[in-house]
């Protein structure tokens, strides 16, 4: 029989270290169908693989910049990628969205934005009302190594979880990349 590829091993390792196949799919986000493929062989697995589920293996997947902060507060957060919500005065989402690289500047641009639907209910035919006339606080996190389909998947999943919610206008377009 011949020697695994040096990717394979290293991924045999992995779902090792992990304690199954099914821990190391949900840590890394590894669909179990590709893993089988990858560990028979049947499939390769490139360094560009093993280096993205090796750091999603390794590391939290994201980490809290601000929580619940008061959107004064967006200037102290740092401007790195990740995904964010804004929330009305009784902490009910309103927005939840996503920055592929600067979450402070995604911020502001988003609070300086008109809020899709909501003219009528704010009772004003002339103003309209943008996410800074709604939101009171934030939420922020940082997603690792700037994993654009993890950032793109936190936001659908957080989105469809929240659909009536909240104002975002990109609800029933979110597709699998």
């Amino acid at each position: 029989m011949p020697r695994p590829s040096k990717n394979t091993e290293i991924l045999e390792r992995l779902v090792e270290w992990a304690g199954s196949r099914a821990a190391f799919c949900a840590r890394t986000g590894m669909l179990p169908g590709d893993l089988s493929a990858y560990l028979s062989e049947t499939k390769k697995i490139g360094a560009a693989a093993i280096k993205k589920h090796s750091a999603r293996f390794f590391l939290p997947a994201f980490t809290p910049l601000a929580e619940y902060s008061p959107i004064a507060d967006v200037k102290t957060i740092g401007d790195v990628p990740g995904v964010y919500a804004l929330y009305d005065s009784q902490l009910s989402m309103v927005y939840f969205g996503q920055a592929k690289t600067k979450v402070r500047t995604e911020i502001r641009q988003t609070l300086n934005r008109e809020v899709a639907g909501a003219r009528k209910l704010w009772g004003s035919a002339s103003k309209k009302p943008t996410f800074s006339d709604i939101s009171t606080h934030f939420s922020a996190y940082s997603v690792v190594n700037g994993d654009d389909d993890l950032i793109h998947d936190i936001e659908a999943l957080v989105i469809r979880l929240v659909i009536n919610g909240t104002f975002n206008a990109k609800a029933a377009h979110f597709k699998r990349k």
